[in-house]
């Protein structure tokens, strides 16, 4: 378990991709298509969903995300993990996500990242003013979880119209 600063909430180190067969995480299915089970993850799944967030985002070095999502679940661990592979920093916002503490950041260069699901862009969507012009410094979006309309689509898109999103279902 790797924690960080306590101060800052910044994750700076690098860690290559595992790519074993080993186990390397028990995941629980909601049971969508039958009874809810536990799910064996492999290294080696966990770096193929890696593999493919970095491919599609063309996420780089200078990736530094707002980790708007729990690192304790399985979206916010993935992203941790796709960050940290290709050498980017992670930040971990101390009090759990917070717009106006977004806007600063986006505002002052420290992010060019966001990691969200819907239900914290819905705050934001809420408020466009408090993101105002800092929006326009979003490179890199990751959305998960839930659906969402394609109005609130449109929404995120006019906030952080440089932005490539992604938007996923199901990450491991």
């Amino acid at each position: 378990c790797i924690i960080p600063d306590a101060e800052t909430g910044w994750f700076t180190e690098r860690h290559p991709l595992i790519r074993d067969d080993r186990p390397a995480q028990v995941t629980y299915t909601s049971g969508t298509e039958g009874k809810p089970k536990g799910i064996v993850l492999t290294y080696s799944n966990l770096a193929d969903a890696a593999d493919r967030i970095i491919d599609q985002m063309d996420l780089t070095p200078e990736v530094r995300e707002y980790v708007g999502v729990p690192a304790t679940y399985s979206f916010g661990m993935g992203r941790i993990r796709a960050i940290s592979a290709v050498g980017g920093h992670a930040y971990l916002p101390p009090r759990g996500f917070d717009p106006l503490e977004l806007s600063r950041m986006l505002q002052s260069g420290e992010v060019n990242s966001l990691s969200a699901v819907p239900t914290l862009l819905r705050i934001i969507l809420n408020a466009p003013d408090v993101i105002g012009d800092a929006g326009k410094k979003l490179r890199w979006m990751e959305i998960g979880s839930q659906f969402m309309s394609g109005a609130e689509k449109r929404g995120v898109r006019d906030l952080f119209p440089n932005a490539r999103i992604v938007q996923h279902y199901g990450f491991a």
